[in-house]
């Protein structure tokens, strides 16, 4: 019955005319992946993973660096602020503008970060066996806020440079103070 079939086909396929056998092509694949869809391969998998991979180090690099920078500039501004000769306002609206933009920075990242890992850890489920990989098109995990707010709140780092920003401001809030302070332990 098989080779009968084959031979139908062979001859169908040499009735068509030269110039409508692409049409029939086209048709016949359609029609191949209606019947049997392409299955996603453990490479793609792996090429997907390796993606989410890179997007991780890099929104992390990009955190750390941009945010570390804008901190810095921050800081010299309210710095430069503290210089009894140059208490010029453009220095606090600086000083403001970089602190509020590295803490955009930061929380950015973050939760690109945060969302590319929950999407690398959804993957290697696949890879790992532990979900079956007979389907058709690329398992994207779209994780909720909730999920990737909640690993930003969690991440130590980000603890680490609020509690920088906030430092920053209180020290610029309450410089006079500060000042006292440093001059009473003989610091200025």
């Amino acid at each position: 019955m098989g080779d009968d079939l084959k031979a139908q086909f062979e001859t169908l396929v040499k009735t068509i005319p030269a110039n409508r056998l692409p049409e029939f092509i086209q048709w016949m694949s359609e029609y191949y992946k209606e019947i049997q869809p392409e299955k996603i391969q453990p490479e793609t998998l792996r090429l997907v993973y390796k993606e989410y991979g890179d997007q991780i180090r890099h929104f992390s690099t990009v955190r750390s660096a941009l945010t570390t920078f804008l901190l810095t500039v921050s800081l010299a501004s309210f710095a430069a602020y503290f210089n009894v000769s140059q208490t010029h306002p453009f220095l606090i609206v600086a000083g403001v503008i970089f602190l509020l933009a590295a803490i955009f920075t930061c929380l950015t990242f973050s939760f690109r970060t945060e969302k590319a890992v929950i999407r690398f850890k959804e993957i290697w489920k696949y890879l790992n066996h532990d979900k079956p990989t007979s389907f058709n098109k690329i398992p994207i995990h779209n994780p909720t806020l909730t999920e990737i707010w909640g690993r930003v709140f969690w991440d130590q780092m980000n603890w680490l440079i609020m509690i920088a920003a906030i430092v920053i401001a209180l020290a610029f809030l309450g410089r006079n103070r500060l000042g006292s302070i440093f001059r009473s332990v003989g610091l200025l």
